[in-house]
C-alpha cells in the first residue's frame, strides 16, 4: 500500500501505460509510485538519453509571466542560464537548510507556456484528452451560468464550445479511454455524459444522471473510466464508490445501470478514485476480465478492492 502523505489525499492518477500512480495532497507535495523491480544483478553503466528541456522557471519581479531556465551549454559551466541571452545568469547554491517560500515562488516553478482565459471563478477542474489537442476546464459555480466546462484549443489557445448540465461546481471531468465520450460529476450530484459529433470540440450530451438513494447522496468529487471504456467509477462524500455500466447505441435512448457499489462504506469521504486493469500489472491473464481502482479516503487512507 502506497504510503508518505502527511496530509490529506486530494487526487491520485495512473499513467497511460499503468506503469506509475501519481498522487498529490495537502502537504504540498506530488509522490510517483512504480512497482518494485529488483533483478538481483549490478548496475554496470548508465546512459544519458535526455532532451535539453527547461531545468525550471522564474518570475521576475513585478513579472507575471514564467520564463524557462535552461543548464548552460558552455563546458564546465554548471550555472543555470535564462533563455534570453540579455537576462540575469541564475546561480544555484549548495543549500544548506530548507528554501524559504519566497525562494520556492519565485525560483523553481514550471515553465509558462500560454495562459488561458475565459472562467469568471477559481479553475476548480482541469483534463486533456489522450490525443493532447484539448483542454477542457471548469471553475467553482454556484449557478448554472458559471457551472459550464470549457474546451480549449491545445494549438491555439482559445476557448472552442461550452458544455452545459450541471448547476454547481464541476469536480471533475474525464475523457474515455478513445476520446469518443467525456464525462463530468459535480456537486450537485450529477453526472453527465458527454459524446462526441463531428471534430474534437464539438460534444452533445446524451446523458445526464441525478443521483438518488440507491447511488450517491452527497457531492460527488471524482470520475474515472475503465481502460475499456464500457464502464466508469465515481467516488463521493457519502463514502461510497461505484461502478456505473452504460449502453449507448444508435437510433436509441441510452441506457445506465449501477454495475458495482462498494460492499460497504469507506471511513471517510471518498476525495479521488483512479482506475487500473490488472493485466497491466500481470495479476491475471485474461484482460479486461476484472480491474483494480485506489480510492482516497478525506483522512489520507487507501483501500482498493476489485
Amino acid at each position: 500500500m502506497p504510503t508518505g502523505h502527511f496530509s490529506a489525499v486530494n487526487d491520485l492518477a495512473w499513467d497511460p501505460h499503468g506503469m506509475y500512480l501519481l498522487s498529490c495532497s495537502a502537504d504540498r507535495t506530488s509522490r510517483l509510485f512504480a512497482e518494485w523491480k529488483v533483478s538481483g544483478s549490478k548496475v554496470r553503466n548508465v546512459s544519458k538519453m535526455f532532451h535539453n528541456n527547461a531545468k525550471s522557471a522564474t518570475v521576475a519581479t513585478l513579472g507575471l509571466t514564467n520564463r524557462p531556465v535552461y543548464e548552460d551549454a558552455v563546458s564546465g559551466n554548471s550555472t543555470p542560464a535564462v533563455a534570453n541571452a540579455d537576462d540575469i545568469t541564475l546561480e544555484y547554491p549548495v543549500e544548506t537548510e530548507p528554501l524559504h517560500n519566497d525562494y520556492l515562488a519565485q525560483k523553481t516553478l514550471w515553465p509558462e507556456i500560454q495562459k488561458l482565459y475565459g472562467h469568471g471563478f477559481e479553475i476548480f477542474s482541469v483534463a486533456s484528452n489522450h490525443a493532447g489537442t484539448v483542454v477542457a476546464s471548469a471553475c467553482k459555480a454556484s449557478r448554472p451560468e458559471h457551472a459550464a466546462v470549457i474546451l480549449w484549443s491545445v494549438d491555439e489557445g482559445v476557448p472552442k464550445s461550452e458544455l452545459t448540465g450541471h448547476r454547481l461546481t464541476v469536480t471533475r471531468i474525464a475523457f474515455s479511454p478513445d476520446d469518443s465520450l467525456l464525462l463530468t460529476v459535480s456537486r450537485d450530484r450529477k453526472w453527465c455524459l458527454f459524446r462526441k459529433q463531428s471534430g474534437d470540440f464539438d460534444y452533445a450530451m446524451v446523458l445526464i444522471h441525478s443521483c438518488t438513494k440507491c447511488s450517491h447522496t452527497r457531492v460527488i468529487w471524482d470520475c474515472a473510466w475503465a481502460p475499456c471504456g464500457n464502464f466508469f467509477f465515481t467516488a463521493s462524500r457519502d463514502k461510497r464508490a461505484i461502478a456505473w455500466q452504460f449502453t449507448l447505441s444508435n437510433g436509441e435512448q441510452p441506457k445506465v445501470d449501477v454495475l458495482r457499489t462498494s460492499a460497504k462504506l469507506f471511513e471517510d469521504s471518498v476525495t479521488a478514485i483512479d482506475v487500473i486493469p490488472c493485466h497491466l500489472m500481470s495479476l491475471c491473464d485474461e484482460p479486461f476480465e476484472r480491474y483494480y481502482f485506489s480510492c482516497i479516503y478525506y483522512i489520507g487512507g487507501r483501500n482498493r478492492f476489485s
